[in-house]
């Protein structure tokens, strides 16, 4: 990795820590912030020196999605165990107000696993282009220094 880049799990931290400091510092002045960040470059880009740094980033990314996607279950199964302590109406309406809660986190994870999966196949894309430009960079060489 050339000096001063950032390693894919280098990008990938800083990604999330700037995109959650961002979103606390909206809320705290009543905005809603919407951090499209990119990689590690000052242009937005990953930068990848080989393929096995791109497998990690790709495993990585395939790890959080199925994270996400578990939670997605589990959020539904609270949503639908939760039921009154009692049949008064305080404890309906605090039963109620948890279900609105976590129908809204599950549109969230499922926001989130969605955003994963797709951005998992981008990387698998761009990890099959890469790897053929690899090979037809070896191919040309090999038939130079053959």
């Amino acid at each position: 990795m050339p000096d001063g880049e950032l390693s894919p799990e280098q990008q990938i931290n800083t990604e999330v820590t700037v995109g959650q400091s961002l979103h606390a510092l909206g809320a705290a002045f009543g905005a809603n912030v919407d951090a499209r960040l990119g990689g590690g470059t000052p242009n937005g880009s990953w930068v990848f020196t080989d393929l096995n740094e791109l497998d990690q980033v790709i495993h990585q990314w395939t790890d959080i999605q199925s994270t996400l996607t578990h939670r997605v279950f589990a959020i539904e199964r609270t949503t639908f165990a939760a039921i009154p302590p009692a049949t008064d109406m305080m404890s309906e309406i605090q039963v109620d107000a948890l279900k609105k809660s976590l129908t809204a986190m599950r549109q969230h994870a499922i926001d989130m696993a969605v955003y994963a999966e797709t951005y998992v196949a981008k990387l698998r894309e761009a990890r099959s282009a890469y790897a053929v430009t690899e090979q037809n960079n070896a191919t040309l060489f090999d038939g130079h220094h053959g």
